[in-house]
């Protein structure tokens, strides 16, 4: 496989808008009123990253399907790695139970996912001919699992990445990324999206969204290319855009938010436990 920081696609993976312009034919379903009107919607009480990262790890001891148990899920997921494409599973809550839901695999850099309904998350892989870090269209999936969740499943929403580091490590890393605040999140997605329009003159506003979001993953990639340390490089790109990352611990019992020291330059953890 080709090094991650040499290779052609710039991150791969992940979810798109959910229309006929989507670059990964992700299906939207029951997509929440105020945003189908582009209203803003009140933020919802949200529960603490941490509390609900290590929510979404607890043993099914009962096997009862009442706690989400994606642990096993993610564990699968990293035998997968050394396949040529992406793998994925999909969390779901309906009427207070949980399952998750293996992918298709795929012999490309994408994976479809779905947002809307009882859909609250999802977990993808890098392959090593992408980068190990979140890529634009990974963070517009985040977007999306978020916008079109129905209303009680918002409070869990997250999408994670599973990836080697280096062609090298022993041991991938698992990554989470959550939402802060929605309505300003949307806000920098769209500067985002408006941004590369006038930043490239093959671009206008009428152009596909698929266009401008694979011209943000290579303009993400160009930034990975420079700088290998992904988790900065990052946390400098999406620092302000009112979401969290968060990284597992090597057998996923705990979490640790990741921070950018941005005097030192660095990247530093905070255990949740």
């Amino acid at each position: 496989p080709n090094n991650p920081q040499s290779g052609s696609n710039p991150g791969g993976g992940g979810a798109g808008h959910g229309n006929n312009e989507d670059p990964s034919n992700t299906t939207i379903t029951n997509p929440i009123p105020c945003y189908k009107v582009n209203a803003d919607c009140p933020e919802l009480v949200v529960k603490d990253p941490c509390e609900k990262l290590n929510d979404l790890i607890q043993d099914d001891t009962a096997n009862n399907g009442l706690v989400p148990n994606i642990k096993p899920t993610l564990e699968n997921l990293k035998t997968t790695l050394s396949q040529p494409g992406e793998n994925g599973a999909q969390f779901k809550k309906n009427n207070g139970s949980y399952s998750n839901v293996n992918l298709p695999a795929t012999t490309g850099n994408s994976i479809s996912i779905t947002a809307g309904g009882d859909s609250y998350g999802a977990a993808h892989t890098h392959p090593f001919s992408t980068f190990p870090m979140f890529s634009w269209s990974d963070v517009y999936t985040l977007f999306n699992l978020h916008w079109h969740s129905e209303a009680d499943i918002k409070g869990d929403v997250t999408f994670i990445l599973i990836a080697y580091p280096t062609l090298a490590s022993a041991q991938p890393n698992v990554y989470s990324i959550t939402v802060d605040n929605f309505n300003a999140f949307r806000s920098k997605i769209n500067a985002n999206l408006n941004a590369i329009v006038a930043e490239r003159k093959d671009l206008t506003m009428t152009s596909p969204l698929k266009d401008k979001i694979e011209a943000l993953n290579e303009k993400l990639g160009e930034e990975y290319r420079a700088d290998t340390n992904y988790e900065k490089v990052f946390l400098e790109q999406f620092g302000d855009h009112n979401i969290s990352m968060y990284k597992a611990n090597e057998d996923i019992t705990d979490w640790s938010e990741l921070e950018l020291n941005e005097s030192l330059g660095t990247v530093f953890e905070t255990p949740c436990n």
